[in-house]
Order: C-alpha cells, then sequence, then structure tokens
C-alpha cells in the first residue's frame, strides 16, 4: 500500500503568520503552501467563512482576553475571513502547481458554492445518487454538499482519500466511524463517485483499510452498516470478506462484521 494521504490544516493561521512578518496574507499562505510541498504533504487544506455567517455580532470571547484582547468572537473571526473566491482561486492553482491537491472547508452556502469548481470532493457530493444512502435526511442538494463536504473534510484524522489512478483526482473516500480505542473496534464507511461504481475499486479499498485495521491498529471488530436497499454497498462488503450478520429490528439497515480470525484471509 502507498504511503497514507497527508492533509496539511492550514485553516486561517496565515493572517496571524502575516501580521508578524510583516507580509500579505497572500503571501503568508503561499509560504504555508510551500512548506507543505517541501514536507511531502499530498494536499493543503483550509478555511472558507465570513465572520457574518457562522457567529453573531455580539457572540462573547472564550479565550484569555490579556492574550487576545479582541471582545467578541465576531470580531476574531473577521480578522481572517479577508479571502473570497479570487483569492482562493489563485491558492488552488498555487497548490496544484506545487504538485498538491487543495481543499476548503466551507463554513456557508457562499463559500461551497465557488469552492465547487475548485474541490473534486465537491462535484462528487453534487451527484444525488451519491448522496442517496449518506445524508438522505437533508432537505436539498446544496445542504447534502455542505454537510458531506464538513463531515469527510473538517477532521480528516482516520479518513482516507480515493483517487484515479491516472487523473490523481480524488473519487471518493473511506473513514473509521464510531472509533472506540478502548473496545478496539470501528464502523467502516465510505462512497464513491457514480462514475466509478461496478470496476472493484471499492471492494479494494475496504480489504486493504480492513487489513491495516486488524494488523496496524490491533482492532479486534470492524463492522459495516448499510441501508436494506443498498445492495452496491452490500456486495462490496460481502466481497471484502464481511459476513451478513443480522437486520436491526424495526430498522432499515443490516450489519456485516468481520473479526480477527476472518481477517487474515484478506
Amino acid at each position: 500500500m502507498k504511503k497514507p494521504y497527508m492533509i496539511a490544516e492550514m485553516g486561517v493561521n496565515f493572517y496571524d503568520t502575516a501580521k508578524a512578518l510583516g507580509i500579505s496574507a497572500l503571501d503568508a499562505a503561499k509560504m504555508y503552501i510551500d512548506k507543505a510541498a517541501e514536507a511531502g504533504v499530498d494536499c493543503a487544506k483550509f478555511q472558507s467563512y465570513k465572520a457574518s455567517t457562522i457567529v453573531s455580532k455580539n457572540s462573547p470571547a472564550y479565550w484569555d482576553t490579556t492574550k487576545e484582547p479582541t471582545k467578541t468572537q465576531y470580531e476574531l473571526f473577521q480578522k481572517h475571513d479577508g479571502f473570497g473566491e479570487k483569492e482562493y482561486k489563485i491558492l488552488c492553482d498555487y497548490t496544484h502547481e506545487k504538485g498538491m491537491d487543495f481543499t476548503s472547508t466551507p463554513f456557508d452556502y457562499a463559500s461551497a458554492d465557488y469552492l465547487y469548481d475548485m474541490v473534486d470532493f465537491y462535484k462528487i457530493s453534487s451527484n444525488p445518487e451519491n448522496l442517496s444512502f449518506i445524508f438522505p435526511a437533508q432537505a436539498s442538494l446544496e445542504e447534502c454538499r455542505y454537510v458531506l463536504a464538513n463531515y469527510f473534510l473538517r477532521n480528516p484524522l482516520g479518513i482516507w482519500a480515493i483517487c484515479d489512478k491516472q487523473s490523481e483526482q480524488m473519487i471518493g473516500s473511506i473513514k473509521f466511524e464510531k472509533l472506540d480505542e478502548i473496545k478496539r473496534e470501528a464502523e467502516l464507511g465510505y462512497f464513491l463517485h457514480k462514475d466509478f461504481w461496478g470496476k472493484g475499486l471499492m471492494t479494494e479499498a475496504v480489504k486493504e483499510i480492513t487489513f491495516l485495521a486488524f494488523q496496524e491498529f490491533q482492532l479486534k471488530q470492524v463492522r459495516i452498516i448499510t441501508h436494506v436497499e443498498n445492495v452496491a454497498s452490500q456486495k462490496v462488503a460481502l466481497h471484502a470478506g464481511y459476513s451478513l450478520k443480522r437486520q436491526f429490528k424495526g430498522s432499515d439497515r443490516y450489519l456485516e462484521e468481520i473479526v480477527p480470525k476472518d481477517a487474515r484471509l484478506l
């Protein structure tokens, strides 16, 4: 298996660096990208928002104001929300020039919209067929796209990107859900761009991560829970060595499970 896919969480920290060094925020952000590229990182990740869309103007400070004198969250976030579509497009192009992927977590619909053409992830989540078993309760495609992006990208630890070998574009993701480090068990969640269904790619990814779960992370149990209607996901689990255990009483979901003895067969 290749090295892990590494994401450098840059957020909006470059604003503070720019202030400390007396340079522009854009130059500071590019400096972050340069350092990530030198370190062999695969993806540069930022955060996109406007203060007015994420906090109340009267929201109180939750930090030590003797060290950071700003009195409200709104005022603090305003210090870090100067970038918009133009600036992130510049950073996106610069990141690609450095041989890395670019992404940014949107905190509002406007940010999600202008990031759409910059981030492969959003193109995957814009297809309703990719969303039906992930966030079926969301009211609109826009909400689905926003929630999915935050669900997988805001806390990227323990999440793997699935990339097309030819284009090197992200086409899906696989992650540990409900990881219990005490009991050493986890649930596995995954999705794949519709254009790549039926090619055995997800089965291969599930096998790889399941092997890592037992051999590297020393888990004792890994589960996959699917909707009854999601036959494709059930086939992936079965082909990857999982076996159907049960259907939850009063639920539309099946439980497929694998234990260490079975894992040796992968």
